[in-house]
């Protein structure tokens, strides 16, 4: 659905695969997500998560997320890619015809994953002293 890209000035001995680690003890102690990767890049991080099961999928409150640190010169650009339409694609399909309450459910997931992805990219900014 939406990807925000931002980049902040950082030290040049800043830790981002300690950094990623962190980020993702937060988001699965803090926000219920688990994760599906956390790998190291020759220039950063990669964090792959997701918070799903049958009944979020149902009600449209899966998320997805995949989030990239890299280093550029003396700043960190920090990628936050919430997933796309498909993770609210079952409520809106059963809601359209069936039970019109999961509209409200998959429209409310739909605005959480900006939520989500504005606290991520507030989360890493302070991380980095640029908050």
């Amino acid at each position: 659905m939406a990807v925000e890209t931002r980049t902040f000035p950082a030290a040049g001995d800043t830790d981002l695969p300690g950094m990623a680690t962190a980020l993702a003890e937060w988001l699965i102690r803090d926000k219920g997500f688990s994760v599906k990767l956390n790998t190291r890049l020759h220039d950063g991080a990669l964090l792959k998560l997701e918070r799903t099961d049958f009944g979020r999928q149902l009600t449209g409150l899966a998320y997805t997320l995949d989030i990239t640190l890299q280093r550029q010169g003396n700043a960190v650009t920090v990628t936050v890619d919430d997933g796309d339409f498909r993770n609210q694609a079952l409520a809106l399909g059963i809601g359209a015809f069936v039970l019109w309450p999961l509209l409200l459910t998959a429209g409310y997931g739909w605005i959480s994953k900006g939520e989500i992805r504005g606290e991520v990219i507030a989360r890493v900014a302070r991380g980095l002293g640029a908050m």
